[in-house]
């Protein structure tokens, strides 16, 4: 099961061009429940980060992924405004114990283009 919510307010009506140097970042996740392990099942809360003095180099929507570095592993939870909110809550998908993953944003009609990637974490 995924839960996708909003987490903040709406920025305002930007509207973004998509760009392959894309300067959004995305942040480390952090579990729903402080002190909670990010593990298999788990809800984590993913922010992400706007470039606000040129926002026509972020990308208007893109979807969100988790995979592994190697790319043995990749969970799509689909397409996310950019401008809407600035986070999302997930759940971790099942996969083995303490893989190494990370999340990525990525184009909505191209997955290989990758707009951010978050710091990679044990799950």
């Amino acid at each position: 099961m995924i839960f996708i919510r909003s987490l903040f307010t709406t920025l305002g009506a930007l509207t973004g061009v998509v760009s392959l140097t894309s300067a959004l970042t995305l942040n480390a996740p952090t579990p729903l429940t402080p002190g909670a392990p990010i593990v298999s099942g788990s809800d984590v809360v993913l922010t992400w980060t706007l470039n606000m003095t040129d926002p026509g180099s972020d990308p208007s929507e893109f979807n969100l992924a988790i995979t592994d570095p190697e790319g043995d592993f990749t969970f799509v939870y689909g397409n996310f405004s950019a401008f809407a909110a600035d986070g999302a809550v997930v759940t971790i998908p099942g996969f083995r114990p303490d893989l190494t993953v990370l999340f990525e944003a990525v184009n909505v009609s191209d997955s290989t283009i990758v707009y951010a990637t978050s710091p990679t974490f044990q799950a």
